[in-house]
């Protein structure tokens, strides 16, 4: 017998999501306000809660990424952080790297 996953509360494929997300962002933010989706990725709905995670000094680099559904997709579709070509741009690192390749481009993005 097969095992059906239950539907999730955040769903951007469901019919008119595009159309009006706001119902389920609402059901979130009442339901769920922290919510782990079924393939493994985590949703913040409360200003506060994003607010304390970006200071909370969060990671972008695929490295620090802990194993879920998610990574492991990705993983099948792209191919693990090693065997993809092109490296890290400077959006996919942490600081000191981030921060050290932004101040080398940032004279091309300040008017003049």
């Amino acid at each position: 017998m097969s095992q059906t996953l239950p539907q999730p509360l955040f769903d951007p494929f469901a019919p008119g999501f595009t159309d009006d997300p706001y119902p389920q962002y609402a059901t979130l933010r009442a339901e769920a306000p922290v919510y782990q989706h079924p393939l493994g990725f985590w949703l913040l709905t409360r200003y506060e809660d994003v607010s304390w995670l970006l200071r909370a000094g969060m990671s972008v680099e695929d490295r620090n990424v802990a194993d879920s559904p998610m990574r492991q997709l990705r993983e099948q579709l792209y191919g693990d952080e090693e065997s993809r070509s092109g490296g890290l741009s400077m959006l996919d690192r942490d600081p000191p790297d981030h921060t050290r390749m932004r101040r080398l481009v940032s004279k091309a993005f300040t008017p003049r």
